[in-house]
């Protein structure tokens, strides 16, 4: 999936009272049941059958303000901003839900099942889910033909997971409320591509990527206002097949960023800010408050020249990544908004099954017993002399604020403790980091890579001269591109895992994070989903209601 970052965006949120009685009948109301991954496929649920709440209940809160840039198109099914795809996930449901932990579960297809050794796939459509307009109907099998067939579609090189459509060789609908996909060869990424935005075919049939009509979809919330690139004006559905919201309307409003800085009185007027800028945190308040973060799929990490005499040796290969305090780069560089990893997954993906809590962590003292066993003894040593010296490459950021250099220079300060000394290599531009790099003319590398919880990790460890080559992890990240059972899946990425943690050719440092800050009585969910971060509005709530 193709999800652009524009840079340092911020969202503002701004809520007023309405009716406190809501909050009983909120708190009362049934659970909706859980869904699970795979059923029976011969019967769909009807949605008006699942536990609701009282088609009376009233909002708790009303209008929320926050801020989005320019939408250059609306169309559902193309790749957007993250901040364009949070708003999306008010206004439309996802066919297939990845949860926070990269599993799968039910949404507008409620259940599937896989057969012909992986190849055959077939979803089923919970029936009776109504779309915003009721002359569209309820979704069928026919939506989800017609979003299959965009996303494939050659000239849609920009629709949300086009990439991930290839192997398609045929989409049959069997009924109103089941369809198949038929592969060519089994893949991994086959439930990834079903996470789109659900669309009516019919309001939709004919629009290009460049469409700017209203957006119609299954969501919580529906369009009732939409002046272009200013005002959008979203209301509650009160037909929603899930739980309703406590929120009656959000406002989408542009904000002067100037009003989001340092001593800023922002919260007496909004309670909710979203932001990627690193200083985000500082708009907090002790009591008022409550910052949460969200890991994006932008992973920072260090790549090893294997070729290189010291860092051919597996034992100070780990040495280094022991050596290195994330915690103070995260701290120093990232002003806290970075999830730590010591490999380039991520840790808490559900398929991995026997992860080791703290890896990322300091740990001064392994590191010296690990050199050790390589003939150095850092004990004996006097400050200032160092064992060996290695080139750190990266590439410089144009922005005033070099964030690599930030990076590198707090990795040199963390090795200079186990006395190996780190000369800082910054290239002006990419294309000179990457032709560096194919060069091998580097010892260490700060790099970036998009990784997401279940993405193929092929990339890393190809097409860089000096880097690393292993069959038994190449072997096991074919497995990876291929699994699809959660037996698969669990037996393909944990061998990824162990091998990584055993020979560790790439350090991993940290996830980037952007920031979700909250009024201190407004109750988020614990996990928040990057670009999907209101999937799970119905669960937002309020503190002692």
């Amino acid at each position: 999936m193709q999800r652009r970052y524009t840079g340092s965006f911020t969202i503002f949120i701004k809520l007023t009272a309405l009716l406190a009685v809501a909050c009983m009948l909120f708190c009362s109301c049934s659970r909706e049941e859980d869904i699970i991954d795979i059923l029976d496929p011969s019967i769909a649920s009807n949605a008006s059958e699942m536990p609701l709440p009282d088609t009376d209940t009233e909002a708790q809160k009303d209008l929320i303000h926050y801020n989005l840039p320019k939408i250059e198109d609306m169309h559902p099914l193309d790749s957007h901003s993250i901040e364009v795809d949070n708003l999306f996930s008010l206004i439309f449901d996802r066919a297939l839900v990845q949860n926070s932990d990269g599993s799968f579960s039910g949404g507008v297809i409620e259940s599937w099942n896989i057969e012909d050794d992986g190849k055959l796939y077939t979803f089923n459509i919970r029936s009776g889910i109504s779309f915003h307009d009721e002359t569209l109907g309820t979704v069928t099998a026919y939506d989800i033909e017609y979003a299959l067939n965009y996303i494939m579609d050659e000239t849609h090189t920009e629709a949300y997971n086009h990439a991930m459509a290839e192997g398609i060789e045929e989409i049959t609908v069997k009924s109103t409320t089941s369809i198949t996909v038929k592969l060519s060869s089994k893949k991994h990424d086959m439930l990834s591509l079903m996470n789109f935005f659900v669309v009516p075919k019919a309001y939709y049939q004919g629009e290009t990527s460049r469409t700017r009509k209203t957006p119609v979809g299954t969501g919580a919330y529906t369009v009732k206002t939409f002046e272009k690139d200013y005002y959008i004006l979203l209301q509650r559905n009160e037909s929603y097949w899930k739980k309703l919201p406590v929120f009656g309307q959000i406002e989408v409003i542009p904000v002067d960023d100037k009003e989001v800085k340092l001593g800023s009185d922002i919260f007496n007027d909004v309670e909710m800010i979203f932001s990627t800028s690193f200083t985000s945190g500082s708009l907090g308040k002790t009591g008022r408050t409550t910052l949460n973060q969200i890991r994006t799929d932008n992973l920072y990490c260090l790549l090893m020249n294997v070729y290189n005499d010291n860092l051919s040796k597996k034992n100070i290969r780990k040495a280094i990544s022991y050596g290195i305090d994330r915690t103070d780069i995260v701290r120093e560089s990232m002003m806290g908004l970075g999830e730590m990893t010591y490999t380039p997954l991520v840790e808490t993906y559900y398929g991995i099954t026997n992860r080791i809590e703290g890896l990322y962590s300091q740990n001064i003292k392994e590191s010296y017993q690990l050199l050790k066993r390589e003939g150095y003894y850092i004990e004996e040593m006097e400050e200032g002399e160092y064992i060996f010296t290695l080139r750190l490459a990266y590439e410089a950021s144009p922005a005033s604020y070099d964030l690599n250099k930030m990076i590198a220079q707090e990795i040199r300060k963390s090795l200079e403790n186990l006395h190996i000394k780190v000369e800082l290599v910054g290239f002006a531009g990419q294309e000179e980091f990457e032709k560096a790099l194919s060069g091998g003319n580097f010892h260490l590398a700060l790099c970036q890579y998009r990784i997401g919880p279940d993405y193929d990790l092929s990339d890393l460890f190809s097409g860089i001269k000096g880097h690393y080559s292993n069959s038994k992890l190449n072997d096991a990240l074919k497995r990876c591109r291929t699994a699809t059972t959660d037996e698969e899946v669990k037996e393909a990425y944990t061998a990824v895992h162990d091998i990584l943690v055993d020979d560790m050719p790439v350090i991993g440092l940290f996830f980037e994070e952007y920031s979700l800050i909250t009024s201190y009585d407004i109750t988020v969910p614990e996990k928040l989903v990057n670009g999907n971060i209101f999937s799970n509005i119905s669960e937002w709530g309020y503190k002692g209601k």
